[in-house]
């Protein structure tokens, strides 16, 4: 069952992953990166909290492995729709 719990720690942990791809000066959505260090120390936060809500849906190891996961599809994907994008 999907809680709002959950919800949160989708969004929390794709937004981590976008904003360490927006943040790299190799990505290729924005026309210029945003500036590295507070991209990073936004998606370190945002990552935290994402975990966090990841564990009370959960449980530690279930919900650690999610946001793994979240993460994980969201960073394969925001460079394929880059080259989406260019075309």
């Amino acid at each position: 069952m999907i809680t709002v719990y959950t919800l949160l720690a989708i969004v929390l942990t794709s937004a981590c992953a976008a904003m360490m791809y927006l943040g790299s000066p190799h990505q290729a959505l924005l026309a210029r990166a945003l500036p590295g260090r507070p991209a990073l120390i936004a998606a370190a936060l945002s990552l935290i909290a994402g975990l966090i809500f990841w564990i009370l849906s959960w449980g530690g190891l279930v919900g650690g492995l999610f946001a793994l996961a979240v993460w994980m599809a969201v960073s394969a994907a925001l460079p394929f729709l880059a080259t989406r994008k260019a075309r």
